[in-house]
């Protein structure tokens, strides 16, 4: 039930309103791909109506946050963080929290539950790897030629290996199994952003 502050409020309720009366989903995420792009190919591939709420941050040096910050406690979440999923009643944050509830929703978690098993072993293999990437390239040592070009050496050529054997030994027409999964889409999501960064070493 809606009160009637919500009504005399800004235009921000009032996109809120419009989504829930439609039951879109909304995908409330920062206006860059980050954690939030697997989700949105999981929903655009699943054909999934839902709207793309970006949050803009201010340019530099202050990269202000307020137009996240504006609205973050206002929305009904537990958690409130970025990521955020509102499906109707269920209100989630946490990224892979919301990927592998799409993936239950929408029957991309393998066939049984050893698949399920390796498809979330895969998605939390990439996002460490991310993490690990993140770490350098965002990190006091990312301006450092010599420690990017022994980064790329060490931690992400054995990191590549390790996907690589895993594909190779499964031998499977996805990631997991002969059908796609979320883990389809983080693997290629977090790979082509590990390669993009590379590139530009």
């Amino acid at each position: 039930t809606l009160s009637p502050s919500f009504f005399i409020s800004d235009n921000t309720n009032l996109f809120y309103l419009v989504s829930v009366m439609s039951e879109e989903m909304i995908l409330g995420y920062r206006a860059v791909r980050g954690l939030g792009q697997s989700i949105r190919f999981i929903l655009h591939y699943t054909k999934t109506p839902f709207t793309d709420k970006t949050y803009e941050q201010g340019e530099a040096p202050d990269y202000s946050r307020e137009q996240w910050l504006s609205e973050k406690f206002n929305l009904g979440l537990d958690f409130p963080n970025l990521p955020y999923l509102i499906d109707n009643d269920l209100k989630i944050t946490q990224s892979k929290a919301i990927l592998y509830y799409l993936g239950r929703k929408f029957n991309l978690m393998g066939t049984t539950l050893k698949e399920e098993a390796h498809v979330m072993m895969l998605c939390e293999q990439a996002h460490d790897f991310r993490m690990q990437m993140n770490g350098l390239f965002y990190g006091p040592k990312g301006d450092s030629k010599e420690e990017r070009t022994k980064f790329v050496e060490t931690v992400v050529a054995e990191n590549f290996k390790k996907f690589d054997d895993y594909l190779g030994k499964h031998n499977t027409k996805f990631a997991v199994g002969d059908h796609v999964t979320v883990a389809d889409f983080q693997l290629y999501e977090y790979e082509r952003k590990q390669w993009f960064n590379i590139s530009k070493q």
